[in-house]
């Protein structure tokens, strides 16, 4: 089966991906897979042109062509710059620009597929909502279309666009499948909706690990959030949690979206925000704190997450607090998890997050990654498309 995935993620970003984690594993479970990766802007080209990013996209830029890369054993189809349109209102002008990066775009992927001789193929929109219909513009024969859906679209400059657009890309396609089951429900009325969620690469996580002093210095008491650090983090609470216990270090690692941050929270001494990583050190960093945390706010956006580091922290078996902000997920793991609901505080499942000396949750948290593996999710995912084809071909 050869499969071919339009990505929101890049090959050069520090951490992975759902998009590039499912990749790695259709290959394993041999599979053809190509991954297209989100194209720079013309002003994110010229913005960045210092830069090594920016460099290596030049000359697929200047030639309307794309390049070849590898990441982590995927090959990657790196295509031109295009025009930067999301600044428009939308009406005629955006949309006649729309089609013509689409055209360029598939334009440029077209040559690729030429090349390599892929005539048929499975194509998956993995969250890119930015060109919901760039598979009208591909050759070749598409035996099935699956709009990918890993997320809400929460922030302002993404709805913009990005509601009316995934939207189209939903009908467009043959079929959804989307990470949380809120997810799944609100394209159950558009088109045949599936669920696979988010997972985690356990022989990554499940191995001798170290700790981190950039981490593990700052303070005794360790409580340690992985990931961006933006819109959907409950500031107030953490705020109003480690302001009065100065006693526990919170460790924030990740980049940071400083439009959301409040000053005050960065006010505190006992708050850390100790910058990007790379996902090879994430383990180590995880290991070297006490407990970690999903801080999440309990909102209608955030009830469509279900976030990579769930998974991620279990492989590692530290004690893990969070809010209850997507209870379809979270009630289940009730027993294996600090929940922070209405009627409880943060500040009672840290202190019973650090008290815990419990080996049998530390091994049940284990357990449970070790079944929600991405090798799993990929038969998952690969299952529906072979039926999807199965379907298309009888009818």
């Amino acid at each position: 089966m050869r499969i071919l995935t339009m990505a929101l993620a890049r090959f050069d970003d520090d951490n992975t991906s759902t998009t590039f984690q499912l990749a790695k594993c259709f290959n394993a479970q041999g599979n053809e897979t190509l991954i297209v990766e989100h194209p720079f802007t013309w002003f994110e080209l010229l913005r960045g042109i210092a830069k090594s990013k920016s460099w290596s996209r030049l000359r697929s830029t200047l030639t309307w062509s794309a390049f070849l890369t590898e990441r982590e054993g995927l090959t990657v189809i790196v295509p031109p710059a295009l025009l930067p349109i999301n600044f428009l209102p939308n009406g005629v002008l955006y949309k006649l620009l729309s089609k013509l990066n689409q055209f360029v775009l598939a334009f440029a992927i077209n040559r690729i597929l030429k090349k390599l001789g892929w005539d048929s193929y499975h194509y998956i929109n993995s969250y890119n909502y930015h060109f919901p219909t760039l598979h009208r513009f591909l050759t070749g024969h598409q035996r099935s279309n699956t709009y990918h859906c890993v997320d809400p679209i929460i922030k302002s400059y993404t709805r913009k666009h990005g509601i009316s657009n995934e939207l189209l890309a939903v009908k467009s396609s043959d079929m959804v499948i989307s990470t949380a089951p809120s997810l799944r429900e609100k394209w159950t009325s558009v088109n045949e909706s599936h669920l696979v969620p988010n997972a985690v690469d356990y022989n990554h996580f499940n191995r001798l690990l170290e700790e981190e002093q950039v981490i593990r210095s700052t303070g005794k008491n360790l409580i340690g959030y992985f990931g961006n650090i933006e819109r959907r983090i409950d500031y107030e609470l953490l705020y109003a949690t480690f302001q009065s216990h100065p006693e526990w270090d919170l460790i924030l690692a990740g980049p940071v979206e400083e439009k959301y941050v409040p000053a005050k929270l960065k006010e505190l001494k006992n708050v850390h925000f100790t910058g990007s990583y790379s996902y090879d050190d994430l383990p180590n960093l995880i290991n070297s704190v006490d407990a970690t945390i999903i801080p999440f706010k309990c909102d209608d956006a955030s009830r469509s997450i279900y976030p990579l580091k769930l998974y991620e922290y279990f492989s590692v078996g530290k004690p893990t607090i969070s809010t209850l902000f997507n209870p379809d997920i979270l009630n289940d793991l009730s027993k294996e998890i600090y929940l922070v609901g209405e009627d409880q505080k943060l500040e009672t499942a840290i202190q019973k997050s650090l008290r815990e000396e419990n080996a049998k949750l530390i091994q049940r948290r284990r357990t449970i990654a070790s079944q929600n593996t991405w090798e799993q999710r990929a038969a998952m995912f690969l299952d529906f498309i072979f039926q999807k084809e199965q379907n298309k071909t009888a009818a």
